[in-house]
């Protein structure tokens, strides 16, 4: 999967540290990409108590989509869980 990471410049343009940010990764429609997902947010994410992670299936059924909604203490936190995510087998877009 091409490695799609914002770039430090980037995202601190559009927010402002410590932000809620919202992750797309879209995979499989398989529990185990959703698990994996979910604990790749959960390896990056310092205050688990903001996560959120929701699902949605696609209209043929074959991908899901999981959202990530977390709060980063910076743009280099928002990044590492792209990076984490970028690792997740069956990933085929993050967003």
């Amino acid at each position: 999967m091409k490695n799609n990471i914002p770039s430090v410049e980037a995202l601190e343009s559009a927010h402002e540290f410590p932000a809620t940010y919202m992750i797309k990764a879209f995979g499989p429609h398989e529990q185990a990409f959703v698990d994996a997902v979910d604990l790749a947010a959960r390896r990056i994410v310092t205050d688990v108590a903001t996560l959120v992670v929701e699902q949605r299936l696609s209209s043929a059924g074959n991908h899901v989509c999981v959202s990530v909604s977390a709060t980063f203490s910076s743009a280099e936190h928002t990044q590492a869980l792209y990076r984490e995510l970028l690792d997740v087998p069956g990933m085929r877009l993050l967003l």
